[in-house]
């Protein structure tokens, strides 16, 4: 009878171990599957924050913020705002007409007139022509259209303009700041007095040559 006792109790043992193990295994699997669930929705959720987050490449200051209105719906490729690099030479970016980029090469000598600092009055620097865009621009964010799709500003060439060391001795202490105003004059070259008379000549030469 002791024995029989002794099996019946080691069985009951074993049949509550076996139980236990059956059912912790199913709670982990119920917790596992819940985890993989909730890691799924941290992933979303991070994703959504991530899209909230605007990060620029550098650091620097921000100007020409286009958007300012909470809940402000944002159209693909739109221009929200430039940011200026610290410690980084500021670049003017001058429109170029259409008709006059092939004029233009990198190299050029630029006139540079400043007429906003504080303390002085106009002032004319030397500039350099860094670079010239590969294609035309438009002047304005691209949401900006005239009726018809066509953009609302006539296209350009955005030229890119450093301020040469001379141009830098020039200025002095003065600071030049993101969005400040400055007139460019671009020299092309120089022309002879004889040059500017013969020119309408040739033009109107050439004008007769095609009618015949």
């Amino acid at each position: 009878r002791s024995l029989r006792a002794a099996d019946e109790s080691r069985a009951r043992i074993l049949q509550a171990r076996q139980s236990y193990k059956a059912e912790t295994e199913s709670q982990l699997m119920q917790i596992r599957t819940q985890l993989d669930a909730d890691l799924e929705k941290f992933k979303a959720a991070t994703r959504d924050l991530e899209r909230t987050t605007l990060r620029s490449p550098a650091a620097g200051q921000v100007v020409g913020l286009a958007i300012q209105s909470i809940g402000a719906v944002i159209s693909p490729g739109f221009k929200i705002m430039d940011i200026v690099p610290v410690n980084e030479a500021l670049v003017i970016e001058a429109p170029i007409e259409v008709q006059q980029a092939n004029r233009l090469k990198a190299g050029d000598k630029v006139d540079l007139q400043f007429s906003s600092f504080a303390k002085s009055g106009p002032i004319t620097v030397e500039g350099q022509l860094t670079s010239l865009s590969g294609d035309v621009v438009f002047a304005g964010a691209p949401a900006s259209k005239a009726p018809g799709g066509a953009p609302a500003s006539s296209p350009s060439y955005l030229a890119r303009i450093n301020v040469t060391k001379s141009g830098l001795d020039t200025l002095g202490s003065r600071q030049m700041q993101p969005g400040m105003p400055v007139s460019v004059l671009i020299k092309t070259g120089s022309r002879t007095l004889l040059s500017y008379f013969l020119r309408p000549l040739l033009i109107r030469f050439q004008d007769s040559m095609k009618e015949e």
